[in-house]
């Protein structure tokens, strides 16, 4: 079959990337890798990581043609529609339940989580939130927009980096707990899961169906083993903040108060992301997913 030419050339396939590493960057991979360090160990992350890049980046190789995406969403545009719903309540479950834990965080450190960073997210929020439904349907708009929220967290990452604080790191999240032996139990569960739910995802198709062949798969390897690596590396260096209110061997909240406050960002813009790409591909998609979205967001 020859090459199918992408529709919208105009956008690269380095801004299709990172709009399926932030569409992708979701709250698992922001905090489920915290509670696999604290169980199983570094090898926990790496069995959680691993497959979750190679099977995310894998679907722009399988899918060779624009019209083979377009295909699988008519034949399951319901399971699709369901899957973009669930992913939705999921997020906004998981943002009410970060605000308790950031309390407690808060409780057991000297100095609360900054007042600069609790306005930023409100900002970004609300920005997102206008833009986004404004921007769907131009794909170098929302590309952009993307860019700028994988930047917000690269900078982040950076930050986090070099600012020079001590602060405890992966291995003080082992305890005496740690279960290695459970990996024989989990590395099936993410195999299996990462192999086969990206061609659940509207917005992985969204990003297929806009590229050629080569450029999807291109925006696919680069989207997953660039960008999104990035963001679950974050994951990695933060994991300390979290673990002394998680049961993991650490005295101290981890992170000063700046630091705490840019993860809090972080992670809020880039749920908050995701929630509005996966309401924008429900509307997107047509009737059989729409009606979900309609009894799911109102």
């Amino acid at each position: 079959m020859m090459d199918d030419q992408a529709p919208t050339r105009s956008v690269s396939p380095v801004l299709w990337g990172v709009y399926l590493g932030v569409s992708w960057t979701w709250c698992i991979g922001m905090f489920l890798p915290i509670l696999l360090l604290r169980d199983y160990g570094l090898a926990g992350y790496v069995v959680f990581a691993l497959p979750n890049v190679v099977g995310a980046a894998a679907m722009g190789w399988v899918l060779r043609t624009r019209e083979a995406s377009a295909a699988l969403v008519h034949r399951h545009a319901r399971a699709m529609g369901v899957f973009s719903a669930v992913t939705i309540a999921f997020h906004f479950y998981f943002l009410f339940w970060l605000l308790g834990l950031v309390e407690r965080i808060n409780d057991r450190a000297s100095v609360s989580t900054p007042d600069w960073a609790l306005w930023a997210i409100g900002a970004l929020t609300i920005a997102l939130v206008w833009v986004a439904p404004r921007v769907s349907a131009r794909d170098r708009a929302l590309t952009r927009v993307a860019l700028g929220v994988w930047l917000l967290s690269a900078g982040a990452l950076v930050a986090l980096l070099v600012g020079g604080e001590p602060e405890p790191g992966p291995g003080a999240m082992l305890g005496e707990t740690a279960r290695t032996g459970g990996l024989l139990w989990l590395a099936p569960v993410c195999l299996f899961g990462f192999a086969l739910c990206p061609y659940l995802d509207l917005t992985f198709h969204h990003a297929r169906q806009r590229t050629s062949t080569r450029g999807a798969r291109t925006a696919f390897t680069i989207g997953f083993g660039g960008f999104f690596l990035a963001m679950i590396l974050l994951t990695l260096v933060y994991a300390g903040m979290f673990g002394g209110v998680l049961g993991a061997p650490i005295e101290t909240p981890g992170r000063a108060s700046w630091a705490r406050g840019l993860v809090l960002t972080h992670i809020v813009v880039q749920a908050i992301f995701t929630v509005l790409v996966h309401r924008e591909r429900l509307r997107a998609t047509g009737d059989s997913a729409g009606a979900v979205a309609t009894l799911t967001l109102g």
